[in-house]
């Protein structure tokens, strides 16, 4: 489960789950203007500018804010408000001093900005040679580690045979069917697909299954696991594309159907490592149960799309 950080008046306070940012949100302690941060954001980023928090802002104009207390300062400059810090900027700061000209101003304006420019130049070139030195001095130490850690070579040793994949005792096809371990259902599998235990391969999941056909060109991959709490499936589906950008390039249409008296999120996209390929995702939520089917096949193999298709109703047949 995610856990956020947030600013509170210029402190950090936290961490807290989705469910009390929201209840910040509506009851107004935070805005769209609000820093968060969780851990693999590279930065704190304003709530209003993370597509998955927009939806739990209360409308413009919803929420009240309460009254600054009577006899209290105003926050410092850059704490509160724009315009409450302009107000006390303006409340505290000296007269002017009179006698100066319009144009020593400017002259005066252009010479620090001048300067700035320069220091700026400065630092910046410094802490450009500075990286770049220890940059290049790690890479030579690590080169160096390499060097010192290579193992001497030894004879290699005879070639074994590969073993033979066995399927597992349950969730395999190969015409037989494939049993829903979950559900204790079975899918007809056609003869041409094939299935493999995966389970091991994918953390915090109940079972993960992965079905090939054509040679592996074309490929099915299940996975069942308990839903997280508190999440809804618009959640769930925004998380998997934020984790999966790396992977899948998605183009849409995003769309919410219903299998099976499940609600499900799919979306089609386009593999980022197999140049090529086009994938489908289906994500479907029902009590304490979350799936998510992702099928892949050959841009140029449009026959594999109708292949994939049959094969997902047969999952999903299985799904109750």
């Amino acid at each position: 489960m995610i856990e956020w950080w947030y600013a509170d008046n210029g402190k950090q306070a936290g961490p807290v789950d989705f469910d009390a940012l929201t209840q910040l949100a509506q009851s107004g302690r935070v805005d769209a203007e609000t820093l968060v941060w969780h851990d693999g954001l590279p930065s704190w980023q304003p709530i209003g500018a993370l597509p998955e928090l927009r939806g739990l802002l209360p409308p413009r104009g919803a929420v009240q804010h309460p009254a600054h207390p009577a006899g209290m300062p105003m926050p410092p400059i850059g704490m509160g408000t724009g315009h409450a810090a302009q107000q006390q900027a303006a409340m505290y700061a000296p007269e002017p001093r009179q006698g100066m000209g319009t144009g020593m101003k400017i002259f005066i304006g252009l010479m620090c900005a001048v300067v700035g420019l320069a220091v700026l130049i400065f630092v910046v070139s410094v802490g450009v040679g500075v990286w770049k030195g220890y940059h290049n001095a790690q890479q030579a130490a690590e080169q160096r580690q390499a060097a010192r850690q290579q193992p001497a070579p030894v004879a290699a040793p005879p070639v074994q045979p590969a073993p033979q994949l066995q399927p597992a005792a349950t969730g395999t096809g190969n015409g037989t069917g494939w049993q829903n371990p979950l559900t204790g259902r079975t899918a007809a599998v056609n003869e041409e697909w094939s299935a493999q235990d995966q389970t091991a391969q994918v953390r915090n999941a109940r079972f993960a299954y992965l079905f090939t056909a054509d040679n592996q060109k074309i490929a099915a991959k299940i996975i069942g696991e308990d839903a997280p709490s508190g999440y809804s499936l618009e959640n769930i589906a925004q998380a998997y594309r934020r984790i999966s950008a790396g992977d899948i390039e998605f183009y849409g249409p995003e769309q919410f159907t219903s299998i099976n008296g499940y609600r499900v999120w799919e979306s089609d996209g386009k593999s980022r490592k197999v140049e090529g390929y086009l994938v489908h995702v289906q994500i479907g939520l029902a009590g304490t149960h979350c799936w998510t089917l992702v099928t892949l096949r050959p841009m140029s193999d449009a026959s594999g799309e109708d292949k994939l298709d049959a094969l997902r109703t047969q999952l999903w047949s299985t799904v109750q």
